[in-house]
Order: C-alpha cells, then sequence, then structure tokens
C-alpha cells in the first residue's frame, strides 16, 4: 500500500480540523446515548455502504473466511494458513517509527496491509479473532499504555462497542494486550512479548497514553519521547475521517481514559467509577 505522499495540510487547516473534531466531541460526550440513538435510526433506514472495495475483498478471500457475526455483521477470520496458532493481531515486528504518521504498522502482506490499517478486530472466546471491515485509515487501530520500562498495545474496539461502556471496560482484559520492552520495541523482531500471567501486573504499572495530533485529517496517537526508533520513510495517501468519525474515536479514547482504572481482581479488570 506503499503510494505518493500528499502535501501535509497548512498549519491553520490542522486546527481547524482540531477544532472541528473536538468541538464536536464535546456536544456529543453531553449526551453520548442521544447520539447511539440517532446513529441506530439512520442505520435503520437504510443499509451502510460496503467498506470494502472489490480488490480488497478479494484479497482477503484468498487468506481468510468472511462470516456473519450476530452482533458485527459482517467479519472476517483468518485463514490457519495464514496466521500461527496463538496469533494476535498487531504483532511487534511491523511498528516502525515515521515523520509524518507516528508509530505506523508496515505490515507488507497483502492482507495484513488491509486489516491492520481499516477496520478493528475483536476477540471471541470460540472464534479467535475476528475483524470488522471499515473504510477509515489509520497508521494503527490500537490503545497504547506505557511506561519508561515497557509499552503495551491492544486492538481498539470495533465501531459498535464504541457506545458501550460495558464493552469498553471489558477491553481491559490481559487477552487482548501485548506487552514488550521500550529499549526493544521497534527495533527487532527477536524481542520477547510478554503476555498471559504477567499482564495484569503491566497493566497496573502503565498508563494510557492520551497525546493525540491530527495530520492530513486524522487522529495520531503520539507516543512519549522516550520511545525512541529509526525513522523510517512510508508514503501512503488515505482519506480524511468524516467528523462523525473524529467524534466516535475521541469519545472513546476519552471515556477509556477517564473511566477505566486497571485494577487486578483474579486476573480480571474492572471500570472505575468518577
Amino acid at each position: 500500500m506503499t503510494q505518493t505522499a500528499r502535501e501535509a495540510p497548512a498549519p491553520s487547516r490542522r486546527r481547524l480540523l482540531a477544532g472541528l473534531a473536538l468541538g464536536a466531541t464535546a456536544s456529543v460526550l453531553a449526551a453520548p446515548k442521544a447520539l447511539a440513538q440517532a446513529g441506530a435510526g439512520a442505520a435503520a433506514q437504510q443499509p451502510p455502504p460496503d467498506p470494502l472495495t472489490p480488490e480488497r475483498r478479494a484479497t482477503l478471500a484468498q487468506y481468510g473466511a468472511f462470516s456473519q457475526h450476530r452482533t458485527y455483521g459482517e467479519i472476517w477470520i483468518p485463514g490457519q494458513q495464514t496466521v500461527p496458532q496463538g496469533w494476535h493481531p498487531y504483532p511487534p515486528c511491523h511498528w516502525v517509527k515515521t515523520e509524518r504518521l507516528g508509530w505506523y504498522f508496515d505490515d507488507r502482506t497483502p492482507w495484513g496491509a488491509i486489516v491492520h490499517h481499516h477496520g478493528r478486530w475483536k476477540n471471541d472466546p470460540h472464534t479467535g479473532w475476528f475483524w470488522v471491515p471499515d473504510a477509515d485509515f489509520s497508521p494503527g487501530w490500537v490503545l497504547w499504555r506505557t511506561s519508561p520500562t515497557y509499552i503495551g498495545w491492544a486492538p481498539m474496539p470495533p465501531d459498535l462497542d464504541m457506545q458501550d461502556p460495558a464493552a469498553l471496560a471489558a477491553l481491559e482484559k490481559a487477552d487482548d494486550w501485548l506487552f514488550m520492552e521500550v529499549a526493544k520495541f521497534g527495533t527487532t523482531c527477536a524481542a520477547p512479548v510478554t503476555a498471559g500471567a504477567m499482564t495484569p501486573a503491566l497493566l497496573e504499572g502503565t498508563t494510557f497514553v492520551t497525546r493525540v495530533e491530527f495530520v492530513d485529517g486524522i487522529a495520531i496517537v503520539v507516543l512519549p519521547v522516550y520511545v525512541t526508533g529509526p525513522v523510517v520513510v512510508i508514503d501512503v495517501t488515505f482519506d480524511p475521517w468524516p467528523v462523525e468519525v473524529f467524534t466516535q474515536v475521541i469519545i472513546v479514547w476519552n471515556w477509556i481514559w477517564h473511566h477505566v482504572l486497571i485494577v487486578n481482581v483474579q486476573n480480571r479488570c474492572i471500570p472505575r467509577k468518577i
């Protein structure tokens, strides 16, 4: 998906986009249920457009299977020949630091270049990881936690979960997260990834990354300065997010940052009430 890069927007345009997004967020945060109901009503009136181009759909069909989920509608499940047992979305090998888009997941497989920049992942105890299609681009649809010693990331929940606090709180389960040492992040594929029994302690010992910048009409999470790595040039074009996407994404980040506290209770995490 390497393409010719566009000119970066002028600072005034960036401020305008940020203002639109944050302004819309402020108004929606006052009545998130009303937004959800209005969105549900609009969705009932007409079916949403297909988020996949025919080319992307044909590519994914070669590496997995499409199916229907009772909650999320159409989903895609990677094939057993495509990913190894125990595979997790956004494995650590492909994170690279870019000057324009921050930390970018540079998966160059035909299928990975699609599912790690468009759509979201969900972990199901029976199905395993499955992908919910969406058209909007991101360098990586993930949430981040860091400390000076460890860095962790987890797939951002699908749009449907963004309006459900219980679903967002459930995101904090250990199985959704990968952790590794900051000193080795983005430098090697051989670095060990911490998961399983140690994850709850690492969740408690790290904090959410909350710095966001707006680049060419999309939101970029900016990792702390102590997360370093060689800068790689990635030239990719993408469409700016519609304002409703800005609103949804910032709502979910804001809700998690302010309402989720990692508490190790029999390897479970619970939401904080404020």
